[in-house]
């Protein structure tokens, strides 16, 4: 079951409103680019939406705004799903548990969109008829059953 959780009040920042990125974030983002760079691998950065109660969570979306600053600077991509909802469908007043965590509609909406993405930008091969990625497949099935016997019924 998945609850229900309201944040349709949420005020977004504006996207140009950016905090200080802290020093040691930076450097393991730094890391993190440079071992993609060794390894051939095309990184895509994400912040997903989250509740605005805490009260930090103005500073939370400005620290986003400011990695975003930072990869379009760098030419990696990100997306901000703070500021997709037309694109996801996200409703911020249905589509939470709680204050932080999407719900399983919420989830599915920021998966599809991010799956549709990487399949229009990337060259990714289909893996589901391959043997050594079976338990993704298990994993799958699992995951439907689970649908199918009301684990996505709504609860308030």
């Amino acid at each position: 079951l998945f609850s229900v959780y309201s944040n349709a009040d949420y005020e977004i920042p504006a996207q140009s409103e950016t905090a200080q990125l802290n020093e040691t974030a930076l450097s393991y983002l730094e890391k993190i680019i440079a071992l993609c760079g060794e390894h051939g691998a095309q990184l895509v950065l994400t912040a997903l939406p989250f509740g605005d109660a805490h009260e930090d969570a103005i500073p939370r979306q400005q620290t986003a705004n400011a990695v975003e600053q930072y990869a379009r600077e760098h030419g990696i991509p990100f997306l901000n799903y703070i500021y997709l909802n037309d694109e996801t469908g996200l409703d911020m007043a249905a589509d939470f548990a709680n204050i932080d965590h999407l719900n399983a509609r919420g989830a599915v909406k920021i998966s599809q969109h991010l799956a549709g993405y990487l399949k229009e930008n990337y060259d990714l091969p289909d893996r589901r008829d391959d043997g050594a990625y079976r338990a993704w497949n298990d994993d799958c099935a699992s995951y439907e059953q689970m649908l199918k016997d009301g684990w996505g019924a709504e609860t308030k």
